[in-house]
């Protein structure tokens, strides 16, 4: 891969995050504790006044809060009312769903990684992990993998938790450290963005294939100007791209994959706001028929971060794959900050 600029230590749209070693400490692994329910409470007494299990799709966004204990905002994907906020977390970050639409929010400083049901209030399961967590994804055999951005003052891994249970098995990609939010394709191969090198921004895609042992650099037939998230789409595997054409913008490269795992770029979403600036944060979710793991029609809507006319960031829809200005905004009565990325889970 060429060298790339990674600008302020990680991109993002209308956000500048102090993400890298050195930027912020690891801190005591925590478990968030939902508004009005104590902590380590049982699944069977999840239900609370204003449950939404019952809501077809609900979706659910991590605010960082720099400074503050992280939240993460859940909204009515329907209707696109704020319905429920989770609170006590160590800096959110980017989210995934498994085939039954549980939530698995990971915790950078947290590190660590909470389980929670669609709809459901109280977290069941929380498990830890060996460095600050930025994003995860479930394979269609239900396993678990988080990126570790980076380890205290070193380079970060990869975390496969079998069936979403410790112990985690730990990889690492040579000559590769600094690693974003992975996905696994529909066959069960994970791929991964990663940094190379903090200083000069270079960056790179490592692969684990399904049933391997080891991770490894791939080739891509595009440059990438920094990092983002992988995430299956229903018919290709996508990687994101927060500095687009060096704007800063978001674009979605749908890619074909080699039987030796190298990918081949074959389609480029490009997110706009609705006066045609870039726009869609770092971590877009990419929404199919079925949750994730399960998908196997290519998606037809992207969710993500944009601006409003006032130019207060929102959630946004977009067309996928055809991209460009949103079709549908969120109100921006509720205010978001400190986005770093979201998920949709469809209640089977």
């Amino acid at each position: 891969m060429t060298g790339l600029r990674f600008a302020g230590c990680a991109a993002g749209a209308g956000m500048t995050l102090a993400l890298v070693a050195g930027c912020g400490g690891a801190n005591t692994p925590t478990v968030p504790t939902p508004h009005g329910v104590a902590n380590g409470a049982t699944r069977a007494g999840a239900a609370v006044p204003g449950d939404k299990r019952n809501v077809k799709r609900l979706i659910y966004v991590s605010e960082w809060r720099i400074g503050k204990p992280g939240i993460v905002s859940v909204f009515d994907y329907q209707t696109k009312q704020h319905v429920h906020t989770l609170s006590g977390f160590n800096q959110p970050t980017g989210q995934c769903v498994d085939a039954a639409g549980d939530i698995w929010i990971p915790q950078a400083d947290g590190q660590s990684v909470t389980e929670y049901p669609h709809g459901e209030w109280t977290p069941i399961k929380t498990l830890h992990t060996s460095g600050r967590a930025f994003g995860c994804t479930v394979s269609p055999s239900g396993d678990l993998a988080v990126g570790n951005f980076d380890v205290g003052s070193a380079p970060g891994s990869i975390q496969v938790f079998k069936n979403a249970s410790e112990p985690a098995q730990q990889y690492r990609c040579p000559g590769f450290g600094y690693y974003d939010v992975p996905g696994y394709d529909g066959h069960g191969n994970l791929y991964v963005e990663t940094i190379v090198d903090l200083r000069t921004g270079q960056t790179g895609v490592c692969e684990l294939p399904a049933g391997g042992t080891a991770l490894k650099p791939v080739t891509l037939n595009v440059t990438l100007n920094s990092t983002g998230s992988v995430m299956w789409d229903g018919k290709y595997i996508t990687l994101t791209e927060n500095n687009y054409q060096r704007t800063y913008g978001t674009a979605i490269y749908q890619a074909t994959e080699s039987p030796s795992g190298n990918l081949t770029v074959v389609g480029t979403t490009v997110l706009t706001d609705r006066l045609g600036r870039p726009s869609g944060g770092r971590q877009p979710f990419i929404l199919g028929n079925e949750n994730t793991p399960k998908n196997m029609h290519q998606a037809r809507i992207v969710v993500g971060l944009s601006a409003s006319p006032s130019g207060d960031p929102v959630m946004a829809y977009w067309k996928y794959p055809a991209g460009g200005k949103p079709i549908e905004l969120f109100s921006s009565r509720y205010k978001i900050r400190d986005f770093f990325g979201e998920s949709v889970s469809i209640r089977n």
